[in-house]
C-alpha cells in the first residue's frame, strides 16, 4: 500500500513537473500548454480558464514541454528556458540562442500544418478630377493580398493608374485658318506582381518575384522583371516591421521611341540584369493611425548610369468597417530615361483603403 501511495505522488510530481507553465512579471504562473507565439503576445491555453493572451513584455519565462515549430525550421524544436528576452531553444541538437521580441509564428509542433496560415489583404481606391483653366482626372485602384502558410509568404499585387489631361491644339485649314480644338490625352500605367519569400531561419529568407508592367507616361509599352534573392526580416510585430532585401534581377522592356532616335541607333527593345536593394518599414500609432514606406534602388549591371529609384510614402486613419482614408506620395526617378520624359516624378494621391 505504502509502495502505491509513494508512486502515485511520484506520478502526480512528474505530470506537475512535465506540465508548461508561463511566469509573468507580477510572480503570477500559468499552468497549461503553448497555443502560439505571435508578433506581440503569447496565446497560452491555460489548464482552468481556456485560452490567455499575454503580451511579451509582460512574460518572465515559458516552460513548455512539447516540441514546437520554429519558423524557418523542419525540425522540431525545444524551448529551454527564458533569460530576460533571449530564448533558449535546441532543435535537433542545435542549440541557439533567440530574443523573444522577434519570434513569430511559433507552435507546437504536431499542429503546425493547421496553425500557420494567415490571409490578408487591402484594396486603395482614388480618384480626383479638375476642371477650369485645367481640365484633367486622375485614378489609381490597387489590390494587394499577402498569404501565409508555414515558413512561406505569397503576395500578389494588381495595380491600375490612369490620367486624362484635356489641352488644346492648334491646325491651320485649307484656307488658311487657325483652328483650336480640345483633345484628351490619357496616359496608363498597368502592373501586375507576385512574389514569395522562403524563411530559411527565423529572421533570413530566400525570395522571387515576377513583374509585367505597361508605363505610358515613361513610354514603356512593356516590362517584364524577374528576380531572385535574399531578404533579412530585422523585426516584425503587430505595431512595427522592417525588412531589408538584396536580389538580382532580369528585365525586358521595349519602349515607345521616335523615328528620330532610332537614327540615332537607340534600340526600342533593353534585356539587361540589375541588382536591386528594397526597403520596407511599417509602424503604427495610437488610435490605429498607419505610416509606411517602401523604396528600392535597381542599377543596371551593363550600364553604370542606367539606374533608376521608386519610393512610396503614405498614412492612413480609420474610418470604420475596415475603411481608411489614406494618403500617397509616390516619387519616381530614372536617371537615363527616353528623350522626351523627365527624369523625376512625384504624385500625391489622397484616397480610401479597405482591408481584410
Amino acid at each position: 500500500m505504502l509502495k502505491r501511495f509513494i508512486a502515485a505522488i511520484a506520478s502526480i510530481a512528474s505530470a506537475t513537473t512535465m506540465a508548461g507553465q508561463i511566469e509573468l512579471n507580477n510572480g503570477d504562473k500559468v499552468g497549461g500548454s503553448l497555443k502560439t507565439i505571435s508578433a506581440d503576445s503569447v496565446v497560452w491555453a491555460a489548464d482552468k480558464v481556456g485560452e490567455i493572451t499575454v503580451n511579451k513584455s509582460d512574460i518572465k519565462s515559458i516552460h513548455e514541454s512539447q516540441p514546437v515549430k520554429l519558423r524557418g525550421t523542419d525540425q522540431p524544436c525545444q524551448l529551454l528556458g527564458l533569460n530576460g528576452d533571449q530564448m533558449s531553444v535546441n532543435c535537433s541538437g542545435e542549440a541557439k540562442s533567440l530574443s523573444l521580441m522577434t519570434l513569430e509564428d511559433v507552435v507546437l509542433f504536431a499542429t503546425h500544418e493547421k496553425a500557420l496560415h494567415a490571409y490578408t489583404g487591402k484594396l486603395t481606391l482614388v480618384g480626383t478630377e479638375k476642371s477650369g483653366n485645367v481640365d484633367s482626372r486622375n485614378w489609381l485602384a490597387e489590390s494587394q493580398v499577402n498569404l501565409r502558410h508555414n515558413d512561406f509568404r505569397h503576395g500578389f499585387e494588381l495595380r491600375y493608374v490612369g490620367e486624362s489631361l484635356e489641352v488644346e491644339t492648334v491646325a491651320v485649314d485649307a484656307q488658311g485658318d487657325e483652328v483650336t480644338s480640345k483633345q484628351n490625352q490619357v496616359t496608363e500605367y498597368y502592373k501586375a506582381a507576385y512574389g514569395v519569400d522562403w524563411f530559411f531561419n527565423p529572421r533570413w529568407y530566400l525570395l522571387g518575384d515576377l513583374t509585367a508592367e505597361k508605363d505610358g507616361a515613361k513610354k514603356i509599352l512593356e516590362r517584364y522583371i524577374a528576380g531572385a534573392g535574399a531578404g533579412f526580416q530585422w523585426w516584425e510585430s503587430v505595431k512595427t516591421a522592417l525588412k531589408l532585401e538584396l536580389s538580382m534581377q532580369q528585365t525586358k522592356e521595349r519602349s515607345d521611341i521616335s523615328a528620330a532616335e532610332i537614327a540615332e541607333g537607340i534600340e526600342a527593345s533593353k534585356d539587361f540584369a540589375s541588382a536591386r536593394f528594397a526597403v520596407d518599414y511599417r509602424y503604427l500609432f495610437p488610435r490605429s493611425i498607419a505610416l509606411f514606406h517602401r523604396s528600392h534602388l535597381t542599377q543596371s549591371l551593363d550600364e553604370s548610369d542606367d539606374w533608376f529609384a521608386r519610393a512610396e510614402t503614405g498614412v492612413s486613419a480609420p474610418l470604420g468597417a475596415g475603411i481608411s482614408a489614406a494618403f500617397n506620395l509616390d516619387y519616381d526617378y530614372i536617371n537615363n530615361p527616353a528623350d522626351g520624359v523627365e527624369r523625376g516624378d512625384t504624385t500625391y494621391r489622397v484616397g480610401v483603403t479597405y482591408t481584410w
